[in-house]
C-alpha cells in the first residue's frame, strides 16, 4: 500500500520517499511541519504526526483521528514500516 498524507482538509495525497526507498527524518518533518511523533495504527501501519501540533494550534484532523481513535491535529503521513528506516 502506498504512503499517503492525510491533510486536515480531508484530502488524501499518495506519496513516496524522495530517494525511492525510505522516508528520511527531514522528509517526515517537512510533511508534518515539525518534530515527529509516530504511533502504530490498529492495522499495523505507522502514523507520523506533529509532536507539538496541539501547542502550535494546528487544525483538527478528523480523518486521521478516526484512524487512531484519538484527537490528531495537523497533516499526517501514514505508511508501512518498510518505507521507514
Amino acid at each position: 500500500m502506498p504512503a499517503r498524507i492525510i491533510k486536515t482538509t480531508g484530502a488524501i495525497v499518495e506519496v513516496g520517499p524522495a530517494n525511492g526507498k525510505h522516508f528520511q527524518l527531514e522528509e517526515l518533518q517537512a510533511i508534518v511541519g515539525g518534530y515527529i511523533e509516530v504511533v502504530r495504527l490498529p492495522d499495523g501501519q505507522l502514523m507520523f504526526a506533529n509532536e507539538d501540533g496541539l501547542s502550535q494550534g494546528l487544525p483538527f484532523n478528523s480523518l486521521a483521528s478516526s484512524y487512531y481513535r484519538a484527537k490528531i491535529v495537523g497533516d499526517v503521513l501514514i505508511t508501512s514500516d518498510d518505507l521507514v528506516e
